[in-house]
């Protein structure tokens, strides 16, 4: 859960303008916030990936 928050922190201060406003997604997910716009999946992949890589070492 540590390593969730941590990225979410980083997305929210390196790519602001990539957070989904609630008011988008609200009657359709339960959650409240941590919803993207496509443009930064990449980013969100090679983070996931260099946490796979650590965790492999």
């Amino acid at each position: 859960m540590q390593i969730e928050k941590g990225l979410h922190a980083r997305l929210k201060a390196e790519h602001p303008d990539s957070i989904a406003p609630p008011e988008l997604y609200a009657g359709e997910l339960r959650v409240k916030s941590e919803v993207y716009f496509p443009d930064v999946c990449q980013v969100i992949f090679a983070m996931l990936d260099a946490i796979e890589a650590e965790e492999d070492r």
